[in-house]
């Protein structure tokens, strides 16, 4: 199995692992959580909308799981990208931790902190790929933040 498969078939264990983390009992230190977790789900699966559109708009393609990057797409540095290089992660790490909120679940609090250990492991690996693929995108990668905008910078334009 290829390096970027493995990758594929973990992440799918992890959402898959979050979904049914979503029927376990509410935890009591939990209960405080509906109305924040709910604006943080929403706000986390806007960014994955936000950010699709914005891969689409550019690619004129669906964006994908794969961290191989598609040889046939353009580097996408506008919108969202041009503030954070992984949008997509971060909107999924973002909803998971709104997901435990809203649950009241411990476990699906657990299966979020996964997520965002491996986004960023798979964010790295991912990287290694698209520096050799887009001559651009070791300048990007300056500029921009993983997972989050960077603080403290002003935007060039």
């Amino acid at each position: 199995m290829r390096t970027s498969d493995r990758w594929l078939l973990a992440q799918w264990i992890l959402v898959g692992l979050l979904g049914l983390s979503l029927f376990a009992p509410r935890s009591p230190q939990l209960s405080w959580g509906r109305i924040p977790g709910a604006v943080l789900a929403a706000g986390g699966f806007l960014l994955v909308a936000i950010s699709a559109y914005t891969y689409g708009r550019v690619n004129r393609a669906l964006i994908h799981a794969s961290p191989d990057p598609d040889p046939s797409a353009r580097m996408v540095d506008v919108g969202i990208y041009s503030r954070v290089r992984h949008p997509v992660y971060a909107g999924v790490i973002l909803g998971s931790f709104g997901l435990a909120l809203f649950s009241g679940s411990l476990s699906t609090l657990a299966v979020a902190a996964a997520l965002s250990l491996f986004y960023y492991l798979k964010s790295r690996y991912e990287e290694t790929l698209l520096v050799r693929a887009f001559p651009g995108y070791a300048a990007y990668r300056l500029r921009t933040g993983r997972l989050a905008p960077r603080l403290g910078q002003r935007r060039r334009e």
